[in-house]
């Protein structure tokens, strides 16, 4: 759906990488946008960089994430005012993988996303979403420190016994 700004990260992916033949596009899930966003990946010349994997079940989807580098979240306010309703679980289950991100400066992404793990940039923002992509590209070091960075905050802030205890101080 718009309000998810998948288009933003075709482009800026488009921008950075069209025609690296080592860069790829991993998308996941489907939806009514679905035909315009392919549309977005032939204008932009990247079909032969993305792969299309549709819906999955939880336990492919977590084996496809873990294969990602970077995980893209550019999400934003849609026109007709639709917006995240909360922390999005894919991107605490990526960072649990170690997959840093690059998150939207949109409603709660910024609050879920790991500090040394992530990089927060402006929805709507194309050539900041495609310098991000092409920093970490050109700096492996840093992406894998962000890896282990967005892990660890994943673990100690959104396991099962973090959220057990935190439900328990609300109810007591």
């Amino acid at each position: 759906v718009e309000k998810k700004g998948f288009d933003l990260g075709i482009r800026a992916f488009a921008r950075a990488f069209r025609g690296r033949c080592d860069a790829r596009l991993l998308s996941v899930g489907g939806g009514e946008l679905e035909h315009e966003l392919r549309r977005i990946v032939l204008k932009e010349r990247i079909s032969d960089q993305i792969t299309w994997r549709g819906r999955l079940p939880f336990e492919r989807f977590m084996a496809a994430i873990a294969t990602c580098h970077v995980g893209l979240y550019p999400s934003r306010e849609a026109r007709n005012g639709d917006s995240e309703g909360g922390a999005p679980v894919t991107l605490i289950e990526a960072q649990w993988l170690g997959v840093p991100s690059i998150v939207s400066s949109h409603d709660d992404l910024p609050f879920v996303a790991a500090p040394r793990g992530s990089i927060t940039l402006p929805p709507n923002d194309l050539d900041a979403w495609s310098e991000a992509l092409l920093l970490l590209y050109r700096d492996p070091d840093r992406l894998a420190e962000m890896s282990k960075a967005a892990s660890a905050y994943s673990r100690a802030h959104h396991s099962v016994a973090d959220n057990v205890r935190s439900r328990e101080a609300i109810y007591d």
